[in-house]
């Protein structure tokens, strides 16, 4: 009977051990970092902070230890292209430009840094209510699925779409000679890695003050620079959404292809929006608009 009565610790002992060393549900997912600078280790704590618990992470080049993982959270476009078992369920963020040409051999959501079509329309139209045709800058290659959504939202509000394509050395000079001709009352430059180089940025920017047609980009450091204004996702926004899907992945939820973020911030140059004939509404932009002197 005493014997009975020690071996019953040790074989609490021995479940306890065993349920430590069973894998958590974290242990499902893990994180996968670029190893190139940028603002992926932000997203990846707005992650975790939305996820609530830890998950193994890898910063490349570092080679990730996919196998065995049900969902793959990769943060930029270096970790988006690495090979993974088709198995694991790929959630790709911070990866501007790649949506369209993501190739994963199993399912995949990319988490896109352009705002939800209808929320980059009402951000715009808050900034220049008198918008009525919104000329979109890109590649073509990354916006083929964004720009038919964008018509519909802008249908609805009454903002004509035009998407002049920048294609090849010279496509940013044709495209503003096309979209001058097509009589558009702003610019929205596309997060299109392709086009945001430092020549095309300052082609843009002129042709925007030359002829009084204000320019919006897609991230704040582009409005530090000189756009008028921009409309941006935050990488943090990025993280919580991939938290988000990769919760409802793990309950078995069917996933769509393309997420886009409703949760945006709104940056203007005072400075810029005046030269490029931007009068923002008298009664202010409120609170939420980080304004730059």
């Amino acid at each position: 009977m005493s014997s009975d009565r020690a071996a019953a610790p040790s074989a609490l002992l021995l479940i306890a051990a065993l349920a430590a060393a069973s894998p958590a549900p974290a242990q499902e997912v893990i994180a996968v970092l670029s190893s190139a600078p940028g603002p992926y280790q932000a997203a990846f704590d707005g992650f975790l902070k939305a996820f609530g618990r830890e998950v193994p992470r890898v910063r490349l080049p570092a080679r990730p230890p996919a196998a065995g993982a049900r969902v793959v959270v990769a943060f930029g476009g270096e970790a988006a292209v690495q090979p993974y078992p088709a198995d694991a369920l790929l959630i790709a963020c911070m990866a501007p430009g790649l949506g369209a040409r993501l190739r994963h051999r199993g399912p995949f959501v990319f988490v896109s840094m352009k705002p939800a079509p209808g929320r980059l329309l009402s951000e715009l139209r808050r900034l220049q209510p008198g918008l009525k045709r919104l000329a979109v800058l890109s590649d073509g290659r990354d916006t083929a699925g964004y720009i038919p959504d964008l018509r519909r939202a802008g249908a609805a509000i009454g903002v004509e779409i035009v998407s002049p394509r920048a294609a090849g050395p010279n496509g940013v000079p044709s495209a503003l000679r096309a979209l001058l001709a097509a009589k558009a009352d702003a610019i929205w430059l596309a997060p299109d890695p392709s086009l945001a180089t430092p020549e095309n940025f300052q082609t843009i920017k002129q042709f925007s003050w030359d002829n009084r047609v204000p320019f919006y980009a897609p991230t704040r450091g582009l409005a530090v620079a000189g756009a008028a204004a921009a409309v941006s996702v935050g990488a943090e926004e990025e993280g919580r959404l991939a938290a988000d899907l990769a919760r409802r992945a793990l309950a078995g939820e069917e996933l769509p292809e393309v997420v886009y973020p409703t949760r945006t911030s709104i940056t203007v140059n005072l400075e810029s929006a005046k030269n490029s004939g931007l009068a923002l509404p008298q009664n202010g932009l409120g609170k939420d608009v980080e304004a730059l002197r």
